[in-house]
């Protein structure tokens, strides 16, 4: 039985430190840099301040929560918000984000893995609003059915059809996480759900990802 447990925790780590490595890549953080640098140039530098403060706080967190096996959903969503800021600086504020959290959630006392969520927001945002004209819109929702907590991550892009025709793209970070969610609720069928969001006339006008995250309670 220890072994097991040994093998385990070996095995959640060693899925950390890669995830770790996809969020750290020296892409985002060389543009996060530059689009700094770029207000800095510009005399900006109350927003310069302001999206350095926000870099440093999410690459420290980033940092911190991969060596955690649980962190509180606060901090899930502090980490979330700072680098939805970060990505609104890199994609010059083409668009806007909402996060819900269902009334019924103690933010505080509900524990779950870190950076569970961060992949599916990127690729709304990446792929999702990718060649979008007007105003993009992320929209992401934290809520309890049945005593289960949910992760929604919408986008009123193209939706999945046109992904999938236009990119052959399968984000490593989006793999690793899903088989972090197998290691987490020992499910082998882990199942998130895909959905093209339709209008009344079922044109599609968005996308949406769904899926049910492991928690716990502080005690």
């Amino acid at each position: 039985m220890k072994q097991k447990q040994i093998i385990s925790t070996l095995e959640k780590q060693a899925l950390n430190q890669k995830l770790l490595l996809t969020q750290m890549n020296p892409h985002f953080i060389f543009n996060s840099i530059d689009n700094i640098q770029g207000l800095i140039y510009n005399n900006q530098n109350p927003e310069a301040i302001n999206y350095l403060t926000k870099f440093s706080k999410l690459t420290r967190q980033i940092l911190e929560n991969s060596n955690e096996n649980y962190i509180s959903l606060s901090e899930e969503i502090e980490m979330i918000e700072n680098y939805l800021v970060i990505q609104q600086l890199l994609y010059n504020n083409k668009f806007s984000f909402k996060i819900d959290v269902d009334d019924t959630i103690d933010t505080e006392i509900i524990l779950l893995p870190p950076m569970l969520t961060q992949p599916f927001i990127e690729n709304a945002i990446k792929h999702g609003l990718k060649n979008k004209l007007e105003m993009g819109k992320i929209e992401i929702c934290f809520y309890l059915q049945n005593n289960k907590l949910f992760f929604e991550v919408s986008d009123n892009g193209n939706g999945f059809d046109i992904i999938k025709k236009t990119s052959n793209h399968k984000s490593l970070a989006m793999t690793i996480t899903k088989e972090r969610l197998i290691s987490y609720t020992k499910n082998e069928h882990f199942v998130i759900q895909t959905n093209d969001i339709l209008d009344s006339n079922q044109k599609i006008v968005g996308a949406k990802i769904k899926f049910e995250i492991p928690y716990i309670y502080e005690n």
